[in-house]
């Protein structure tokens, strides 16, 4: 039976836009240690490895749990995240303008 990842590179385009994607995932994998000093290094890197990762399942029939759950535990910035579902919550207070 064919896979998913075969069928495709039956699509006119694919294979171009496949080897494009590849120089752009090894560029990100490459210089992986910028996620650690510059904060639009690292969600420009989380929005291209994330998407990678995941479908790398079922086009090459590759599940890559454990890289998964590292960027969920090393590179996402979960107090971050936290403190600004707090701030959405927070109820806004009207100041009254003084005469």
């Amino acid at each position: 039976t064919q896979g998913l990842g075969a069928r495709i590179l039956e699509y006119p385009g694919m294979p171009s836009i496949i080897e494009v994607g590849f120089v752009v995932v090894t560029f990100f994998e490459t210089f992986s240690l910028l996620c650690l000093s510059s904060k639009w290094f690292r969600r420009a890197w989380l929005a291209v490895m994330l998407p990678f990762h995941f479908l790398s399942w079922p086009l090459l029939q590759l599940l890559f749990v454990h890289n998964i759950l590292l960027i969920c535990a090393l590179v996402i910035d979960l107090d971050g995240i936290m403190r600004w579902l707090a701030a959405k919550r927070r109820p806004r207070v009207a100041v009254a303008a003084l005469p």
